[in-house]
């Protein structure tokens, strides 16, 4: 398991920053105080890139549960809530819950907002028919983390069901400025951060996250007994610096 320090740290890291601005921590470039923009934008993406591998795969959604891994305030719970019987929501942060769950009130949709510790998902064995996490596991600050909760999703997923995982495997192109800055030691960056308009938040490891190879992924997807269909790029991102992960658990 991992050191129960990162884990507390993870879930302090995103209780602050939920509490200052839940929907920008989720949607740093394109939030503008627009709540139903926020929310129109998921539906947009889900369009993009959940919409076609749904429809691949042949999942009939509309008798299943499907998990939202990472929830944060509950915009792609909604997506998934209009594709799907039944949506879990978990994260790690009491405070983007409590705004999930301040936003659903009175809506359709259900969706059952949970919260998590980081590294196991509350819920029971094999209960889940599909698994979605999109710019979650980009934020954890250690690859056990990740090895993790792959494990706790496996153990979710009911036989033939499927996960999409999104994973961060490079680095978004930086200015020279912005190269020098991540370098800087964390004391440095914090007391420049003011001067340089930088937000102090997006400075810990919770929020910077760990790059995980296609290696790294194979091998943690092997350990949990997850067979990995596909790798597919993330069309809303540059390069290579996000992918997808479709699997599903391996025959017993």
């Amino acid at each position: 398991m991992p050191d129960t320090s990162i884990t507390a740290g993870m879930k302090d890291a995103w209780n602050r920053r939920a509490g200052k601005d839940p929907f920008h921590y989720v949607e740093t470039e394109h939030w503008d105080g627009d709540i139903e923009k926020f929310f129109g934008l998921g539906e947009a993406r889900a369009k993009l890139f959940l919409d076609p591998i749904l429809a691949s795969l042949g999942i009939d959604a509309g008798a299943q549960t499907a998990l939202d891994f990472g929830c944060g305030v509950g915009r792609f719970s909604r997506v998934l809530s209009r594709r799907f019987a039944r949506v879990i929501g978990i994260d790690v942060s009491e405070e983007m819950i409590r705004v999930a769950n301040e936003l659903q009130a009175g809506r359709d949709g259900h969706i059952d907002f949970r919260v998590g510790d980081g590294v196991s998902v509350p819920v029971e064995d094999r209960c889940v028919d599909f698994a979605f996490s999109y710019e979650v596991f980009q934020h954890f600050p250690a690859p056990e983390i990740a090895a993790s909760n792959f494990r706790e999703i496996a153990r979710a997923l009911r036989p033939g069901g499927h996960a999409l995982i999104h994973c961060k495997t490079g680095e978004e192109p930086a200015t020279l400025l912005q190269s020098i800055y991540r370098r800087l030691p964390r004391t440095l960056s914090d007391q420049l951060a003011p001067l340089l308009g930088r937000d102090p938040l997006k400075r810990d490891a919770a929020y910077r996250g760990t790059i995980l190879t296609l290696d790294q992924i194979t091998a943690m997807c092997r350990a949990a007994a997850l067979e990995i269909l596909d790798f597919r790029p993330d069309p809303t991102h540059d390069g290579t610096c996000r992918t997808f992960v479709l699997a599903r658990p391996k025959p017993m």
